[in-house]
């Protein structure tokens, strides 16, 4: 994992629940929107990073 993703996963885990289901609600919703595009790059990064979340 990226330093990136690490900083963004410590301030994931330390929002309350319902900010981070939100969080978690945003990238699905981008990740749609990016399938429907030709953003290869962005749908693999925000998956990446919902992945990181959920764990």
């Amino acid at each position: 994992m990226n330093q990136k993703l690490d900083e963004k996963q410590a301030r994931f885990q330390s929002e309350n629940t319902s900010l981070r289901l939100g969080h978690i609600a945003s990238n699905l919703a981008r990740i749609r929107t990016f399938c429907n595009s030709a953003y290869k790059e962005a749908v693999e990064s925000v998956t990446d990073e919902t992945i990181c979340f959920i764990e």
